[in-house]
């Protein structure tokens, strides 16, 4: 017989977890769990949030194991080569552009790019977009995309 205080706690958190949109699938995964599994995710929960694990993952994820002639720690059995991590913060370009604009216009700041170069991104980016204007059309063309 399940106790009580369990079929409570149970009904809570399926009660809380069908608030949520992936709730319904968080409780299939848990029902798929090893003995094992539990215990270990129960261990993980008490020692870290979801919040605070799922960014130690994503750290984790952000880890690159670059091999190379002359660096990093050397291959055994292959000279001159060696391996070592390497990572990457993710950045957003378009935020930081304005970020800069928006400094420059109310600061006073020097522009990171200079109205010459911006001129040219501009006239690269209209050229990339005639260029898939034209192969779209060429491809109506021949039967290759339908026209439209």
């Amino acid at each position: 017989m399940i106790p009580a205080e369990s079929l409570t706690i149970a009904v809570q958190a399926v009660i809380q977890m069908e608030k949520t949109r992936s709730g319904a699938a968080l409780l299939e995964k848990i029902t798929k769990l090893s003995d094992e599994d539990i215990d270990g995710l129960n261990r993980l929960l008490e020692t870290w949030s979801v919040r605070d694990a799922a960014t130690v993952l994503d750290e984790i994820d952000r880890r690159l194991t670059v091999i190379g002639r002359d660096r990093g720690v050397p291959l055994p059995g292959v000279a001159g080569f060696g391996i070592e991590e390497a990572a990457w913060q993710d950045h957003d370009s378009l935020a930081a552009e304005h970020a800069a604009f928006v400094a420059s216009v109310l600061d006073g700041a020097p522009g990171l790019v200079d109205a010459a170069a911006g001129r040219r991104a501009l006239a690269a980016a209209l050229a990339v977009t005639d260029g898939i204007v034209a192969a779209r059309a060429r491809m109506a063309a021949s039967g290759l995309l339908s026209a439209g």
